[in-house]
């Protein structure tokens, strides 16, 4: 057990390594602008990876690009292991829903909507979705749906502020 605890140390200690690399490195949050696909297609598989740990805790983006070991994430961050073409196309679609997200809901939000089940998606979470289903079959329908949602979202921000400025007028 105190291996066990030496090393989840060791590994926190590496992630906060990790992030704070990228901020000496000049990663900003304001070179993310623009839409998810732009995003996506700029960015490198560690800013990908950065992002979503960032956004979603290790364990849930783990959880999500379908990794079982959380210390793979660090590795794909660090350029210390390749990707396989079927690990980066999940990389991405995550990266752009996560992006599509958090332009609108906090990060404790977007951690949400990944793990809450979902009566659009035949009351399965998304992560379950990620899981059980083929990324090529569900990318579309996920993002589909991050992107409406995100609108939605946005939608009723812009209807509750357009009805605080009738009401204080």
């Amino acid at each position: 057990m105190a291996s066990n605890v030496r090393s989840t140390l060791a590994f926190n200690s590496t992630i906060v390594e990790m992030f704070t690399r990228r901020v000496e490195c000049g990663y900003k949050e304001e070179t993310m602008e623009g839409n998810s696909f732009q995003q996506a297609v700029t960015a490198s598989p560690a800013t990908m990876t950065f992002t979503i740990v960032d956004v979603l805790s290790i364990d849930t983006a783990a959880a999500a690009v379908g990794v079982s070991d959380p210390r793979t994430l660090r590795n794909w961050a660090t350029g210390n292991q390749n990707l396989r073409q079927r690990a980066l196309v999940r990389l991405t679609v995550v990266f752009q829903i996560v992006q599509e997200l958090q332009s609108v809901l906090s990060d404790l939000q977007v951690r949400q909507w990944f793990t809450t089940i979902n009566p659009t998606l035949n009351y399965r979470s998304v992560l379950r979705v990620l899981d059980e289903d083929p990324i090529e079959m569900t990318a579309p329908q996920l993002l589909r749906y991050a992107t409406e949602f995100a609108a939605q979202v946005q939608a009723g921000t812009a209807a509750v502020r357009a009805g605080d400025q009738t009401i204080g007028r």
